[in-house]
């Protein structure tokens, strides 16, 4: 099979501070394993290949020794609302997806250049401007897909105290039902969109069911993935009770949402439950919102920010203790649960981790809870009980090796599009999706 492979990032290797480029690499890397003609369509934004450039000519040169065709890469910068007062005053009332996806004029030319690639289908991972790049492509679509582009900030404006919205003015309260109502017209247009797709595979439970709500008929759930990357097999065990409270941007919606149950239910929970024997580590790029972070301001909380070797803290604490998705506003899958697992650390998670990913047990994997003081107390049972953190770091490396090793995912990827295909659900005339939104 031919695949041609659009990827919103160069194919670095190792460790980087963006974990698509480690995805959309070893995907790659799995897709040439399987025995499958690649060919590369970077679709990227300046801005976020800036500092990376040396890296991404190592990896242009990566992909031409795996034997991947490069296509000269496009640019679009993101999906934006609101950058201006009237972009916003005009999103608020538009349909158009030019008017949210810059990359929805580049739907010409790479119709085009995948209808000369001779692919018989298009993958793309983790890249929301390929939804609107892709309105007029005719080969059939494989959308690898993370959370619908509008669901972050519509989730931080149901909650704008939490997120230090403004609204103490006329002028900021009128701008917040600006916001509101351009964010309902941008879910109408990623929706149209999506819907284009001949598949959706989607990398959280709910989203899947967001899309099958909405009308697509092979909208399913199907595993993130992340690969075996080095680091330290054998570290000494951890004695002291130190805790991961926080990794990735510390300016993200679903670690805001944790961090405000870490804050306010955990953290007493834990100074009932352990006093003063523990500390808490926070790590991540930016900053928390300013209430947030006066609220993490505790004597054992150490906010180290952004570290080089996050696999070294990982495996130095007893804990990785993850209280995002206690929000139902805001549930999603996180690859960071299984580069935890991947490098041996105690899952704690809050109970809807495992809607959004299946795999996570109870017991099995991780300690699961769905109030602050549940969560503190399976952390206290992990830091007091080896043999249990043990067994549940075991279940965590045994389930993240069966289900979620790039080879694996990629391998079930294939077999559905090939499955479609023979059937015929993937043919042109069975396949070919809605016509594009003008």
């Amino acid at each position: 099979m031919k695949v041609l492979f659009i990827g919103a990032h160069l194919p670095l290797a190792g460790h980087s501070v963006r974990a698509p480029t480690v995805v959309i690499r070893e995907a790659l890397a799995a897709f040439r394993m399987l025995g499958h003609d690649l060919v590369f369509q970077p679709l990227l934004s300046h801005d976020a290949e800036e500092g990376f450039e040396e890296a991404g000519e190592r990896a242009l040169a990566w992909a031409r020794e795996a034997g991947i065709e490069l296509l000269p890469p496009l640019y679009a910068p993101p999906d934006s609302i609101g950058t201006t007062p009237r972009q916003l005053v005009r999103q608020a009332f538009s349909s158009d997806p030019a008017d949210f996806y810059p990359s929805y004029a580049l739907r010409g030319q790479l119709a085009e250049r995948v209808a000369r690639s001779g692919a018989d289908v298009v993958f793309h991972l983790w890249t929301s401007a390929a939804f609107g790049a892709c309105a007029e492509v005719e080969t059939p679509v494989y959308a690898y897909a993370g959370n619908p582009d509008h669901y972050s900030m519509e989730a931080r404006l149901k909650h704008p105290d939490l997120f230090a919205v403004p609204r103490k003015t006329a002028r900021n309260r009128v701008k917040l039902i600006l916001w509101r109502r351009a964010y309902r017209r941008f879910e109408d247009v990623v929706v149209r969109l999506a819907l284009r797709s001949t598949w959706l595979g989607c990398v959280s439970a709910p989203n899947a069911e967001y899309y099958a709500a909405h009308g697509h008929p092979r909208s399913f759930y199907v595993q993130n993935m992340w690969p075996a990357l080095a680091h330290e097999e054998t570290v000494p065990e951890p004695t002291e009770n130190r805790i991961v409270g926080n990794l990735g941007g510390q300016y993200a919606t679903g670690n805001t949402f944790g961090g405000w149950l870490l804050a306010r239910e955990v953290l007493p929970a834990l100074d009932r439950l352990l006093g003063e024997d523990y500390r808490v580590h926070l790590y991540g790029a930016g900053e928390f919102v300013a209430p947030l972070g006066e609220a993490l301001r505790h004597p054992r909380v150490v906010n180290d920010g952004f570290v080089d070797d996050i696999d070294a803290e990982l495996q130095a604490a007893k804990v990785f203790l993850l209280c995002n998705n206690s929000n139902p506003d805001y549930v999603v899958g996180h690859t960071r649960i299984l580069h935890a697992w991947s490098v041996g650390s105690c899952l704690v998670a809050h109970v809807d981790m495992a809607r959004a990913m299946p795999e996570i047990v109870h017991g099995e994997n991780a300690l699961l809870g769905s109030t602050g003081e549940e969560l503190a107390e399976q952390v206290a049972r992990a830091c007091r009980d080896d043999a249990l953190r043990r067994r549940i770091v075991e279940g965590g490396k045994r389930t993240w090796e069966r289900e979620f090793q790039p080879l694996v995912v990629v391998d079930r990827v294939v077999r559905r599009i090939e499955a479609d295909l023979r059937l015929g659900s993937g043919s042109p005339a069975a396949a070919r999706p809605t016509p594009a939104p003008r």
